[in-house]
C-alpha cells in the first residue's frame, strides 16, 4: 500500500517484465552496454535482432496507440537537431564514454560535449 492506494502486483511486475525483455542476454548480447552496432549486420539492419520498440511500447491489446506518432516525433526532433547543429566531443579532456544508469527506467549519465552551428562555414 502506498499513500492509501493498493498497488496491484501485476502492474509492478509488468515494469520488471519489460525491463527483463530489453535486457535478455540471449536476445541482446551484453545488454547493459551501449552498442548500437548490435542491430547492424553486413552494413544493413539485422532483422534477426528483436526491435526494442516491440517491448517498449507494449504488445497485444494493450499496445500503445500513439507508438507510431512517438517514434516519428523523435525522428523529426533528432533529424532537425542534426541538420542545424554539429554535436562534437569536447575540445579538451578525454572523449565521452556512454554510461547508463541501472534502474527500472535507464538513462544516459551526463557527459561533456560541444555544439556548433553546422552551417556556419557555408
Amino acid at each position: 500500500m502506498v499513500s492509501g492506494i493498493v498497488l496491484e502486483h501485476f502492474k509492478i511486475s509488468h515494469l520488471l517484465y519489460y525491463r527483463s525483455i530489453l535486457h535478455d542476454e540471449e536476445a541482446y548480447p551484453d545488454p547493459f552496454s551501449f552498442n548500437p552496432e548490435r542491430f547492424i549486420k553486413n552494413g544493413k539492419q539485422d532483422l534477426s535482432i528483436r526491435d526494442p520498440a516491440s517491448a517498449a511500447f507494449g504488445f497485444g491489446r494493450r499496445v500503445c496507440p500513439g507508438r507510431h506518432l512517438g517514434m516519428e516525433s523523435i525522428w523529426v526532433a533528432i533529424s532537425g537537431l542534426l541538420a542545424v547543429y554539429e554535436i562534437l566531443p569536447p575540445t579538451h579532456g578525454d572523449p565521452p564514454q556512454c554510461k547508463m544508469t541501472n534502474a527500472i527506467i535507464s538513462s544516459v549519465v551526463p557527459f561533456l560535449y560541444a555544439i556548433s552551428d553546422a552551417h556556419r562555414n557555408l
